[in-house]
């Protein structure tokens, strides 16, 4: 499964390994390893966990509603 992982994210599968059994975990987000506690828990999830650490899931929330709230004015401006 590491090896995988590893490849997946290209990175050595030594230096991946070492990582995940020290208690750290790859936010796909961001692209850097944190440490577990800066995950979201989620049920719904293999690992229990969100494959996002909490800071990038804030930070991608903040850009979507930023998204919405554009669309909301550029609809009230062309109606």
């Amino acid at each position: 499964y590491y090896r995988a992982a590893a490849t997946r994210i290209g990175l050595p599968y030594d230096l991946y390994r070492v990582q995940i059994l020290n208690g750290n975990r790859w936010c796909c987000r961001c692209r850097r390893f944190e440490p577990r506690e800066a995950f979201i828990v989620r049920a719904d999830r293999p690992s229990g966990i969100s494959s996002e650490c909490r800071e990038s899931n804030r930070a991608a929330a903040r850009e979507a509603s930023r998204q919405r709230q554009r669309a909301l004015q550029n609809a009230r401006r062309t109606t």
